[in-house]
Order: C-alpha cells, then sequence, then structure tokens
C-alpha cells in the first residue's frame, strides 16, 4: 500500500537524501517549503 509523505523544511534542509527513503511511496513538498528554500540561497 503507498503512502504520502509531507516533507518538512527541516528534513528537506538538513537531510536532503531523505527523499530517498521513501522509495514506494509518494512525497508531497507544500509550497511554502519551496518558498523557504528561496531564503537559504
Amino acid at each position: 500500500m503507498r503512502k504520502t509523505f509531507v516533507l518538512d523544511i527541516p528534513i528537506s534542509l538538513y537531510d536532503y537524501e531523505a527523499v530517498k527513503n521513501f522509495q514506494d511511496n509518494e512525497i508531497a513538498i507544500p509550497i511554502s517549503i519551496l518558498e523557504e528554500f528561496d531564503t537559504f540561497k
């Protein structure tokens, strides 16, 4: 059974390879997280 995981900013910033740990599942990244990445450029 596939699950959907929503990633937040700490996971996305501090463990950028975390996406690989969700192999057979779906990952959702909210637009607010993508906008937050802009502040770390």
